[in-house]
């Protein structure tokens, strides 16, 4: 059998040699796969083609790209709630609406009474104690004190009482001490009995314990009474701090530069309750 040539560029049959009709074989799956491919190549080439160009070309394409919306103007800062911190009466408005401020302005004042009543209170406590307090480090300090050192007239006449007694024990023990010394003198020349020299020896012994303990028994309770009015010192001047924060709440103030917006209507003589707004606070901006 005679094999067909393959020359032409449809593999399946050649016009000199013919083995089938050309409208079968021109319907033929090879054919279509033929035509297929090649039509694919083609394509293929082109996209391979254009991503090249476009790689090279992408760096020096410029597009300005841009997007409009409908919107509001605000600043970085929203606008601030002022409240009021504690509950109390207004006694004076600073500020009206549209007013600018700045940060720390007073913008509502509240009765303070009570509150400066009690720092009042605490103060003249604190310099009470603080007096105490520096007549007992003179007192423990020094030997020789002179009256107007001592500031409070509650340790004038403590120190007085003290020293009036001190004296009067020194001056029994001087008494003793000389007696004793005579008759040890007096014993040693054998003129008097041994019992009356030993009783001597212990009235001076006994004085001088009294002195002794007197004076350091008197020490220990000034000392003793001088920590427990740094304790008390310490407390007032805290209780003060807070009280001082304290007041600082019945003044309403500004937390920020900015414009007064919405202030609520408010009169002297209103009361506030702890939390309600007082205004807003419109932050400025550059």
């Amino acid at each position: 059998m005679q094999i067909p040539c393959l020359t032409n560029a449809n593999p399946f049959y050649n016009m000199e040699n013919q083995i089938f009709p050309k409208e079968i074989l021109e319907n033929t799956t090879e054919v279509f796969r033929h035509g297929y491919l090649k039509q694919s190549h083609k394509i293929y080439t082109t996209i391979l083609i254009f991503v090249f160009l476009a790689l090279i070309f992408f760096p020096l394409i410029k597009i300005n790209l841009y997007s409009s919306a409908r919107g509001q103007i605000r600043s970085k800062i929203k606008r601030t709630k002022v409240v009021s911190p504690i509950r109390g009466t207004i006694t004076k408005i600073r500020v009206k609406e549209n007013q600018t401020v700045l940060k720390g302005d007073t913008i509502i004042e509240l009765d303070d009474h009570v509150i400066r009543s009690q720092l009042a209170t605490i103060e003249n406590e604190i310099v009470v104690k603080k007096n105490q307090i520096h007549d007992l480090f003179i007192i423990l300090q020094n030997n020789s004190i002179r009256p107007d050192s001592i500031h409070t007239d509650a340790f004038k006449s403590e120190w007085k009482a003290y020293s009036d007694k001190l004296m009067e024990l020194n001056s029994y023990q001087e008494q003793y001490e000389a007696n004793f010394i005579r008759q040890q003198k007096l014993y040693s020349k054998g003129v008097i009995a041994e019992v009356e020299y030993l009783k001597s020896e212990f009235d001076f012994k006994i004085s001088k314990n009294k002195f002794d303990f007197f004076k350091q028994e008197q020490l220990n309770g000034w000392q003793s009474l001088l920590s427990d009015f740094q304790v008390q010192l310490q407390k007032l001047e805290t209780k003060l701090l807070q009280l001082r924060e304290k007041k600082d709440q019945h003044y309403i103030k500004a937390t920020l530069d900015g414009t007064v917006q919405d202030l609520t209507p408010l009169s002297v003589g209103n009361m506030l309750s702890t939390g309600q707004k007082v205004s807003d606070l419109s932050p400025n901006t550059e």
